[in-house]
C-alpha cells in the first residue's frame, strides 16, 4: 500500500501537469515590453572589436614576419658583400703576386744574365754545336703502367 507521502508527490506531479493549474497560479506581470536591439548591438560592437583586435593581430603578426625576413636577407647580403669584398682583394693581391713573378720570370731568363752566371760558374760557351737526333722511344707500358719488357722487344723487333 502506497505510503501518505507518496500520494502526496503523485498528486502534486498531476497538478504541474495540468495547465490550467499553472496558468492559474501564475504570478501576474506588469506591462513593460523589453526591446533588445541595443543588446544586439553591443553584442554586434563586441564581436565588431574582437574582429578588429583579430585581424589587427594578424596584420601585426605578417608585418613581424616580413620585417624578420627582411633582418635575415639583410644580413645575408652584408656577409656576402664583406665575402665579396675579401674576395677582391685576393684577386688584386693575386695580380700583384703574377706581375712581380712575371717581372722575375723575365729577368731570370735574359740570355746575358744567363751567360754571366755561367760565366761565374767557370763555364764558357762552346765552339761548335752539335744536335743529336733521337729515334722513337722503344719503352712500352702496360695497361697498369707498368714497364713492359715483352713490348718493348717488339718495338726493337720491328725498327731493326
Amino acid at each position: 500500500m502506497p505510503r501518505e507521502s507518496e500520494k502526496f508527490v503523485a498528486t502534486a506531479a498531476r497538478a504541474y501537469q495540468d495547465s490550467r493549474f499553472e496558468r492559474a497560479y501564475q504570478p501576474s506581470r506588469p506591462g513593460v515590453r523589453v526591446h533588445t536591439t541595443h543588446q544586439r548591438q553591443e553584442g554586434a560592437s563586441t564581436n565588431a572589436l574582437i574582429t578588429v583586435a583579430a585581424f589587427a593581430m594578424v596584420i601585426a603578426i605578417v608585418v613581424a614576419v616580413f620585417a624578420a625576413v627582411h633582418v635575415v636577407l639583410d644580413s645575408a647580403s652584408v656577409t656576402l658583400s664583406m665575402e665579396s669584398q675579401k674576395v677582391a682583394s685576393e684577386l688584386v693581391d693575386a695580380r700583384h703576386e703574377g706581375s712581380l713573378l712575371e717581372v722575375e720570370v723575365s729577368a731570370l731568363s735574359n740570355p746575358t744574365r744567363i751567360q754571366e752566371a755561367a760565366n761565374d760558374l767557370g763555364m764558357i760557351s762552346p765552339e761548335t754545336a752539335t744536335v743529336i737526333k733521337l729515334g722513337e722511344d722503344v719503352v712500352v707500358t702496360n695497361a697498369q703502367g707498368d714497364l713492359s719488357l715483352a713490348g718493348s722487344l717488339r718495338v726493337v723487333a720491328r725498327n731493326s
